[in-house]
């Protein structure tokens, strides 16, 4: 395969010792404490690239030096793009090595049997200032097959627009992998791509194998698998920065795209309980939106952590050991030991996943 794949993803195996692991600049604890855990909070990584822009500062109320930031990383385990724990007694520790050392603890009994060390789920805010590329990811199958991971699913939820907002998001019209091939050689791929103009509370789940793009003008947060492996199909002629056009990736994305239509490609909640809605529940992960007008009991996943995002608002949150406040643009993770009800006090909205 002479093409490469724009990728960085776990490559750790199922089989590595479920220890702490010892680095210099961030020292483990020698000893587990078995006090109970608490939720933790994680340093984001803001990410500089060609379509970013300046809205993650302003929605996080956050000074941020970086130019185009494109994307805040909340919670990641991707090796070289780790978020760490910014208080309590594992401050400083990355999210892998806290893992290592809590296990089933941290993950949640369910979670910890599937997984074993490897966090499952990646959260981040995008920020579209200019249209992303026309892009797929691959499922399970090729994942393995091809980079001895796993595969990308993904969902988004439409934090706020501006101007003539749009997410593509599957086919318009049937395609066989041969037209796919000429349309993207001749420039006229996006033509048969379904457009879907956006409003905030918009939800779009993008299982492997989906052709999709985040258009200008969206702000949103994405949840997804533990994995970047991305195959570009079309990006409107940009050059890079060393003024090169960017690499396409038509070939391996042929096979990995899941060429059947659908009538509908955006979600529609589906509210379970007063104030709580799923927007998406697959194989690999569950989202669910949470709004709070004053108080709200919340019961944990069964045997999962919880991720637990504010895209409005600011709540109280509470745990039968602690107590913290979360606003807008920031995200806990809720550790898989704690099995009693949570109680969320105060004005916002949450979302949540689970594995």
């Amino acid at each position: 395969m002479t093409e490469k794949v724009q990728r960085t993803l776990s490559t750790k195996r199922r089989e590595e010792p479920r220890h702490p692991r010892h680095h210099e600049e961030h020292p483990v604890c020698p000893v587990v404490s078995r006090e109970p855990l608490r939720p933790l909070r994680f340093q984001p990584l803001y990410k500089s690239v060609i379509w970013g822009g300046e809205c993650i500062a302003t929605y996080k109320g956050e000074p941020i030096e970086q130019e185009c930031v494109g994307e805040s990383w909340e919670i990641s385990a991707i090796p070289g793009h780790e978020t760490t724990v910014i208080d309590g007694p594992y401050a400083g520790m990355k999210l892998s090595e806290l893992v290592n050392l809590l296990g089933e603890r941290l993950l949640g009994r369910r979670v910890f049997s599937l997984y074993g060390a490897d966090f499952p789920l990646l959260i981040k805010f995008i920020d579209a200032k200019r249209d992303l590329s026309l892009q797929v990811h691959p499922g399970e199958l090729i994942a393995r097959r091809r980079h001895n991971c796993a595969g990308k699913t993904e969902m988004w939820y439409i934090i706020a627009t501006h101007g003539d907002a749009k997410i593509l998001s599957g086919f318009s019209r049937a395609i066989t992998s041969q037209e796919y091939r000429a349309k993207v050689a001749d420039g006229t791929i996006l033509d048969s791509v379904a457009q879907h103009s956006t409003a905030p509370g918009d939800v779009f789940y993008i299982p492997s194998g989906r052709v999709h793009a985040i258009g200008a003008g969206n702000l949103l947060l994405e949840v997804q698998q533990s994995s970047d492996i991305t195959y570009r199909i079309f990006d409107y002629n940009r050059l890079d920065s060393n003024g090169k056009p960017r690499e396409l990736h038509t070939e391996i994305a042929a096979e990995a795209i899941d060429y059947r239509l659908r009538d509908d490609y955006r979600e529609t909640p589906r509210q379970v309980a007063r104030g709580e809605e799923v927007l998406v529940q697959c194989p690999v992960f569950e989202v669910r939106k949470l709004t709070v007008d004053g108080h709200m009991d919340l019961r944990p996943p069964r045997e999962s952590f919880l991720t637990m995002t504010c895209v409005e608002g600011t709540l109280e949150v509470r745990t039968p050991v602690s107590f913290d406040h979360i606003s807008r643009g920031q995200t806990l993770l809720i550790p898989g030991e704690i099995r009693r009800d949570i109680t969320l006090e105060g004005n916002g909205k949450l979302i949540t996943a689970c594995c």
